[in-house]
This record gives C-alpha cells, structure tokens and sequence, in this order.
C-alpha cells in the first residue's frame, strides 16, 4: 500500500515537471529560476 502511495506522489511530480516543460521550452523560457505566472495578468504565482 505506501508503494502505491510513493508511485502516486512520484507521477504527480513527474507530471508537474512534464507540464512545465511542454509550457516553457516552445516559448524558449527559463525552465530554472523563473516562477510560475498567471498567462492572462503576469501575476507571480504562489509555491503552493
């Protein structure tokens, strides 16, 4: 049962990056040190 909870937690980061990267690499973006950004207003995004 916690292996399909780490397998679980592992897809949703995976995901996340993937997503990043499919949204920022078109666009040629930094992929490092920039935040995340409303796409309508530019407004900075919270960590969580």
């Amino acid at each position: 049962m916690i292996n399909l909870f780490i397998i679980i937690i592992l897809s949703l980061i995976l995901g996340s990056v993937a997503n990043m990267l499919i949204y920022r690499l078109p666009r040629e973006l930094n992929i490092v040190s920039d935040r995340s950004k409303c796409t309508m207003c530019k407004h900075q995004l919270g960590f969580f």
